[in-house]
């Protein structure tokens, strides 16, 4: 398996989408640029004309017996502007909530999924690494999730990555200890780096291509039953659809998601609930 040693990410193209330009009985978007043009020739001073509801009204230019209006709407080409050098983002909920929602969320990440049922059906070996495989997926889908609420989504994921890696570190240490552990936690950095490109990949592509990732990935290029590859993919499907149903602010406000059972299209509110219950009371992770 090919090693990839960062994420790879897109950069969207940033358009100047709030900028509204209204204009009536012109035959082309070319006319009514001739037009601002030959009213800029003129030196008319467009600051003049601006009124209160911060609308530029341009008089009749020639043989034109219509108004242009012009809303100047800034806020939203330099919010793009903000966002693409980096610029710091406002954010709707305290950094602490924010913080506490991703160690939250991790913990809802690891502890809800069916880990005895996996690994009995998919005929796993009950060992520390296939734990990692699992929560690696489980982890993803969430970060699938986050990827849709913004700034906020942005700045939980980093924190819901720090409280990954260090109950990483944390189990793997109560495994063994090796002079080689260093080294193990890397491949395990590459291993995950490679799971979240392959991951995409499928959950953008059909189903054969997602076939294909856990195939890879997830089994580790070895013989599966064309039935078990079935059965994951109809998982990641239907758990990817679970969590776009959440709400953006139940998520970001207290951290708690919910997974579907391995073998049922049901959520589990029962186990659901005492497993929140938990970790609400808990804060062996959290870190003010």
């Amino acid at each position: 398996m090919n090693r990839v040693p960062s994420i790879f990410r897109s950069l969207g193209n940033s358009t100047l989408k709030n900028i509204a330009v209204s204009s009536q009985n012109f035959s082309s978007n070319l006319q009514s640029h001739m037009m601002l043009r030959t009213a800029s020739a003129a030196s008319m001073n467009l600051q003049n004309l601006r009124d209160k509801n911060n609308i530029w009204t341009v008089p009749k230019i020639q043989n034109c017996n219509r108004w242009i209006q012009i809303r100047m709407v800034s806020s939203g080409w330099v919010q793009n502007l903000k966002t693409k050098i980096g610029w710091p983002q406002k954010l709707k909920y305290s950094k602490y909530r924010l913080v506490e929602s991703a160690y939250r969320l991790y913990m809802c990440a690891v502890e809800i999924p069916d880990y005895f049922s996996m690994i009995h059906d998919l005929q796993m070996p009950d060992t520390y690494y296939s734990w990692h495989l699992i929560s690696e997926l489980h982890i993803w889908m969430v970060l699938v999730r986050l990827s849709t609420c913004e700034e906020e989504g942005k700045f939980i994921r980093g924190h819901f990555m720090k409280a990954f890696w260090e109950d990483v570190k944390k189990r793997s240490s109560k495994v063994g200890r090796s002079p080689s552990r260093q080294e193990e936690l890397k491949l395990l950095n590459y291993h995950f780096n490679a799971a979240i490109f392959n991951y995409d990949e499928g959950l953008l592509s059909d189903d054969r291509v997602l076939a294909s990732s856990l195939w890879r990935i997830f089994f580790e290029d070895k013989v599966a039953e064309p039935h078990l590859l079935e059965l994951m993919v109809q998982y990641v499907r239907k758990q990817v659809k679970h969590l776009n149903d959440q709400q953006d602010d139940v998520i970001l406000q207290s951290g708690l998601i919910s997974f579907l059972p391995f073998n049922s299209d049901v959520e589990d509110k029962v186990k659901i609930e005492r497993i929140w219950k938990r970790v609400k009371e808990s804060d062996l992770l959290i870190k003010p």
